[in-house]
């Protein structure tokens, strides 16, 4: 696996920066999942009003990914095959 750590004001190149977001992968369902639920938690354990409403924010924005990450059902037809069929 490649470290990536430039120092400030180094240039970095198309290549090497292709390389580390390639290991980076999108995040499944599954794990937004979990920190939605760890969020939700979390702001119900929070006294604080401010920190409760952010952390209730951030798991509602969570569960949204979820939704948007799993793949919707195939469509049904709409119209019949036009199959003719043997008696």
């Amino acid at each position: 696996m490649y470290t990536f750590a430039p120092s400030p004001g180094t240039p970095v190149s198309p290549s090497a920066l292709k390389i580390v977001l390639e290991g980076l992968g999108v995040p499944s369902a599954d794990y937004y999942l979990k920190q939605a639920e760890i969020a939700s938690r979390l702001a119900l354990a929070e006294p604080d009003p401010e920190k409760a409403r952010a952390m209730h924010v951030l798991a509602l924005e969570l569960f949204d990914k979820v939704a948007r990450t799993q793949p919707s059902p195939p469509a049904e037809p709409t119209m019949p095959s036009d199959i003719i069929q043997r008696q």
